[in-house]
């Protein structure tokens, strides 16, 4: 092989490795959310998550009926519950604030309690009937029983 050849080939291999070893940097595992069955571990949905790492969850509440959304941070392996969203007070929505925590009302009308910084150590939602659970991502969303069978118990990871 003459030796022009062989250090293009050797220049092309190289610039190969490093576009492999920059995309893979890109998605470490802590950048995809994944949602699997709590039970057997079967993976219904992995999806990126955007810079900022904060993803929520909306559904309809099951005692008022009215809508609850809660938004999570991963970070290093954790999920942080960092806020929660939610139109009227209720049994199973917070009526007190603790300590750093403090209420705002959004452009909708919704009370927003920011600053919750609660580390959950296993996110498990129930792939509900009525509630319609619903992952929200930036600006895409994935109803979670067009993924899990209903009443099947998810964890996020």
């Amino acid at each position: 092989m003459p030796k022009k050849y062989f250090f293009a080939a050797v220049a092309l291999f190289v610039a190969a490795v490093s576009l492999i070893i920059f995309f893979a940097g890109q998605y470490k595992s802590s950048d995809i959310l994944t949602m699997k069955d709590y039970q057997t571990d079967q993976v219904y949905l992995e999806v990126p998550l955007g810079e900022d790492r904060i993803f929520s969850i909306s559904y309809t509440h099951s005692v008022n009926k009215s809508m609850v959304e809660e938004y999570y941070l991963l970070e290093n392996g954790t999920i942080t519950l960092i806020k929660s969203r939610y139109h009227h007070f209720g049994a199973g929505v917070a009526t007190e604030l603790r300590e750093d925590e403090y209420l705002t009302y959004d452009d909708e009308g919704f009370m927003v309690i920011n600053n919750m910084n609660l580390s959950i150590p296993q996110l498990v939602y129930k792939v509900g009937t009525v509630s319609d659970h619903i992952l929200h991502i930036g600006d895409k969303s994935w109803h979670l029983k067009d993924f899990a069978p209903e009443l099947t118990s998810v964890i996020f990871e």
